[in-house]
Order: C-alpha cells, then sequence, then structure tokens
C-alpha cells in the first residue's frame, strides 16, 4: 500500500492551501496554516 501518512500531509497541505487561496481573495490573509 502507499504510505497513508504521504497522503494525510498531502491532503491537509492541499486543504490548507485552498483555505489560504481563499481566504487571500475574499478575505485578509489569515496565517492559521503553518
Amino acid at each position: 500500500m502507499a504510505s497513508w501518512r504521504m497522503i494525510v500531509m498531502f491532503l491537509i497541505g492541499t486543504n490548507c492551501s485552498f483555505l489560504y487561496s481563499a481566504r487571500f481573495f475574499f478575505f485578509l490573509p489569515f496565517k492559521e496554516c503553518h
């Protein structure tokens, strides 16, 4: 099986990037995802 840790980190990373981009375009760019 593929490394589930890499998959989880990938999903978390893309999710944070999506939320950050949405807030950057619609709100102030709060840095909640480090």
